[in-house]
């Protein structure tokens, strides 16, 4: 027969080991991204970068309400950021960036680059 005791409802055992040692007291994951909001990380303080971030910030808002979207379904915050580092100019340099992929690089991807070059000016 197949009546056995213990068969269904076992459990994994953890690769850490029994016992209670590893664990932090209200393991609750923090948000990676710690510092304030809208603003580029440490690595890029200078003012102009910061500027071309919100105003990318600010075309994505735009988008984002005119297309009843949150705003990061348009293009996250790290994208944005990748965009301010390498401002680019072409489709195929938006191409290049991650997070940035044909559809959307179709959809939204020329706004994007008329803001970054109209930011240039």
């Amino acid at each position: 027969g197949l009546g056995g005791a213990g068969g269904g409802g076992r459990q994994p055992v953890g690769a850490g080991g029994a016992g209670t040692e590893g664990r932090q007291p209200g393991g609750r994951g923090e948000p990676s991204s710690a510092g304030p909001q809208g603003l580029l990380e440490e690595a890029d303080p200078d003012p102009r970068s910061q500027a071309l971030f919100q105003e990318l910030r600010r075309v994505r808002l735009e988008l984002a309400r005119t297309r009843k979207l949150p705003p990061y379904m348009i293009f996250n915050d790290k994208t944005l950021r990748e965009m301010v580092r390498g401002e680019p100019t072409s489709r195929d340099e938006l191409l290049e960036i991650h997070g940035v992929g044909e559809r959307k690089a179709e959809r939204h991807g020329e706004t994007f680059l008329s803001a970054i070059r109209a930011f240039e000016e």
